[in-house]
């Protein structure tokens, strides 16, 4: 967290520190602080920090504990939320073509595709509350 926020021979700093993200100063100066945080927000080994808003820094308001699988969802280029992956799916079960979900997602046909087949968001369950005419 701090390599990536303040140093600039980091090779991820450019997304980080280079875009303006920060480290807040009670964790900067106090790992004790971080600590403490951590234990009661569920820190567990195989869990990754994850910032909330990408926009915005880390601090305990903004960060969180959770699976590498959901912080690679939580990146500024993702642009389906897991509630859009499950409405995809239920819409595809229901035989809508794949042409007018993309369309209606913004996402290329492909896309919808590579969800529909579970090789994307395979964790995902399609929805179940979707009322639409068959």
């Amino acid at each position: 967290m701090k390599q990536r926020c303040l140093n600039s021979k980091n090779k991820f700093y450019a997304e980080y520190g280079g875009r303006g993200i920060t480290v807040c100063a009670e964790w900067m100066d106090d790992f004790i602080a971080f600590a403490k945080w951590s234990r009661e927000n569920g820190f567990a080994d195989d869990l990754q920090i994850d910032r909330i808003d990408n926009n915005s820094g880390y601090r305990p308001d903004n960060c969180r504990w959770t699976t590498p699988t959901k912080n690679l969802r939580n990146r500024r280029t993702v642009k389906t939320t897991e509630e859009e992956v499950a409405e995809i799916k239920f819409l595809r079960s229901r035989k809508v073509r794949r042409e007018v979900v993309a369309k209606a997602y913004g996402l290329r046909p492909e896309h919808v595709t590579f969800i529909t087949m579970g090789l994307l968001w395979k964790d995902v369950p399609p929805a179940d509350y979707l009322c639409i005419p068959v």
